[in-house]
């Protein structure tokens, strides 16, 4: 994808795995900074703060972020989908992916008070620790910390606990608990946020023509986030009627959906929710009886 810039060659060492950390020769770089020269500077400059901070244009945080994209799209895609259909019988699998998943949140939030910053304003990246934890902590760690709530802890926290408990004892807790869980897991679609601001990264330290990269992040960022739009908008189909425990008049029992697989729920879930979006309200034709239909 990218290599190193001059000076920067040797065998793997701690120096090789600092050298991750440090800018690299790439058509951004070279855009920023104007020359090999003018990089291998900014090279010399990192190196020789002697700190532990990743660079805006270090390989490291390119692989990092493409990462993070990943992730952070499949929470978003699958957390709704917890919270409206799987009524607590997610699996293993999905109860691992979301420890794994609030752990790197974590750790991202550690990581952002050592990740440089591009300038807008100077052709330096910010390496210093004192303007990077400031910046950081006036923008987005508020945010970041509310949606790395760690909601996977809690579950398998809990279902370790009464483990033991008899089978109708354990379900009532675990109702109790999953209620509760249900309304923290709500908080986690801040990271929606974390995911334009990824799309963002990923643009300014893309190692290809800068105006189509430009232009193809931007159109693919859109049709995510009116797929994700659509998605939830599905999801929250479902999930209201839920709440009231499936009202007899509710679309839920009128399209006899209560023993419907999770696949049939969410498909007329988002087909409703389409239909509601477009305005063309397609099997919607009956008066509406209650905030149900």
């Amino acid at each position: 994808m990218e290599r190193p810039a001059p000076g920067d060659r040797g065998r793997f060492s701690w120096d090789g795995w600092r050298n991750l950390l440090l800018p690299q020769l790439n058509r951004q770089s070279l855009y920023v900074y104007g020359s090999e020269v003018a990089v291998e500077k900014e090279c010399i400059r990192q190196r020789e703060r002697g700190v532990f901070v990743i660079h805006p244009f270090s390989i490291f945080r390119s692989y990092y972020i493409m990462c993070m994209v990943a992730i952070t799209f499949l929470n978003l895609i699958g957390i709704p989908i917890e919270i409206a259909f799987l009524d607590g019988q997610t699996g293993v699998g999905w109860e691992g992916f979301n420890v794994f998943s609030d752990t790197l949140f974590l750790i991202d939030v550690g990581l952002n008070f050592r990740m440089g910053i591009i300038s807008e304003n100077s052709e330096a990246a910010i390496l210093d620790l004192k303007c990077i934890r400031q910046n950081y902590l006036k923008s987005w760690f508020i945010p970041d910390m509310i949606a790395a709530f760690p909601v996977g802890y809690i579950i398998l926290v809990a279902d370790l606990k009464y483990h033991s408990d008899s089978a109708s004892s354990k379900a009532n807790k675990m109702v109790r608990i999953l209620m509760f869980v249900r309304i923290l897991s709500l908080v986690r679609l801040l990271r929606v946020s974390r995911l334009v601001r990824f799309f963002n990264e990923v643009e300014k330290v893309s190692n290809a023509n800068l105006e189509v990269v430009q232009v193809f992040f931007r159109i693919l960022s859109l049709f995510m986030m009116i797929f994700l739009l659509c998605h939830w908008n599905g999801c929250v189909q479902y999930f209201v009627p839920m709440l009231e425990e499936f009202p007899s008049d509710c679309w839920v029992r009128r399209e006899n959906l209560m023993n419907a697989t999770v696949g049939e729920k969410y498909s007329f879930g988002v087909f409703r929710a389409l239909s509601h979006m477009t305005a063309i309200s397609y099997g919607s034709s009956e008066t509406p009886t209650s905030n149900f239909l």
